[in-house]
């Protein structure tokens, strides 16, 4: 992409420009603007604002970009919060806004199995790399570890904090992480990040994190590292390999 905002930049220098033109080229930049910043509803729009008359390569490199999926399907019932793929692609697991969890056939969406259990949203799910175990957070405070074939709640504990926004496995299959929050009186926000038994659901050790709420987890492929971040932009990572 950078190479893409490059040869724009030279384009513009290197052809005499009509007030069109630069309309264009002005469609193109913001197409790749918001493609880099994830939000693809937002690039197609800038997109197919653009100028026909001047639609060159960097048009159909940013369409091309923007068309990856190699289908589109629509679940059936409430609109999921949150989309986790198991390990070997098979199975989806599907957050929604009651609490609920659908299991579905990654390749057709029909449905398996609900997991019932949560009394607020769920706000994020993630597989055990051997694909057995689904872990769950939720507004209602709750960390839940699920088995994936039976739908049976393995355990489940509650934070200290005033809902669970993500949830993250590590590679080991041993340990789940998870952020909350708590709103203290004097210093307001702050995050909590939280390493748990993932056998249990055991609390192995908890750190705050921010003055914001914390939105995104993940380990290091080796899970020798946590990093987690907030709404402020802030990136914390902590090392696991030491004790």
């Amino acid at each position: 992409m950078r190479i893409l905002a490059l040869l724009l930049l030279l384009s513009s220098f290197a052809v005499a420009q009509s007030p069109e033109r630069q309309s264009y080229f002005a469609h193109i930049a913001a197409a790749n603007s918001a493609f880099r910043l994830n939000e693809p509803a937002e690039a197609k729009r800038w997109l197919e604002a653009a100028p026909a008359v001047h639609r060159g390569w960097e048009w159909h490199h940013l369409s091309r970009l923007l068309h990856t999926s190699l289908s589109t399907v629509q679940p059936e019932g409430e609109k999921p919060t949150n989309l986790a793929i198991s390990p070997d692609g098979l199975i989806a697991a599907l957050a929604h806004a009651n609490g609920s969890i659908r299991l579905c056939d990654a390749r057709s969406f029909q449905e398996i199995r609900t997991l019932e259990g949560h009394t607020a949203t769920t706000y994020s799910t993630a597989f055990s790399p051997d694909g057995q175990v689904l872990f769950s957070c939720s507004r209602d405070s709750t960390l839940r570890a699920w088995d994936v074939f039976s739908g049976e709640m393995l355990w489940t504990v509650n934070s200290d904090g005033h809902g669970l926004a993500c949830v993250a496995g590590h590679p080991d299959g041993k340990k789940v992480a998870c952020a909350s929050w708590f709103r203290d009186p004097e210093r307001g926000v702050t995050g909590i990040v939280g390493l748990y038994d993932a056998s249990d659901g055991s609390v192995i050790w908890k750190s705050e994190f921010g003055v914001k709420p914390i939105l995104g987890l993940r380990f290091s492929p080796d899970g020798s590292r946590l990093a987690a971040g907030n709404w402020d932009g802030q990136v914390g990572i902590w090392r696991l390999d030491q004790p």
